[in-house]
């Protein structure tokens, strides 16, 4: 997964919890302006364990993951698009259809909620 600026790939999604190894499936999407375009595929991801490196007043873990091709998840595509979507269908509204000394904090703030989201991949 690699995007600039958010342009490129990223993974959006997070269901089918497996409690017994804590793995989970995400789908892997190109995205312009964080926003999902194309799926490209769905994965199921693993935890793996934490590796612990540096010194004792400088700890830093790294943990890796595990990603497994599978089916593609459709439910999660529907769910991630329609959030999307509709979530920036109802920013442009708010623009739009409210006072507009409002509307334009509201559409900013909504923006950048938004693009926060996009960026940490917390679509569902």
């Amino acid at each position: 997964m690699y995007s600039i600026n958010g342009f490129g790939t990223r993974l959006y999604g997070k269901s089918d919890f497996n409690r017994l190894d804590g793995s989970y499936i995400t789908t892997k999407f190109i995205v312009i302006f964080f926003i999902p375009i194309f799926p490209i595929g769905s994965y199921r991801v693993i935890k793996g364990k934490a590796a612990q490196s540096g010194s004792i007043t400088l700890r830093e873990y790294q943990v890796e993951y595990q990603m497994q091709k599978i089916q593609t998840n459709i439910f999660q595509i529907i769910k991630i698009y329609f959030f999307a979507y509709f979530s920036i269908a109802l920013l442009f509204w708010l623009l739009f259809n409210v006072d507009i000394e409002i509307s334009v904090y509201i559409f900013m703030v909504g923006l950048f909620v938004l693009i926060g989201i996009g960026r940490r991949g917390y679509v569902f």
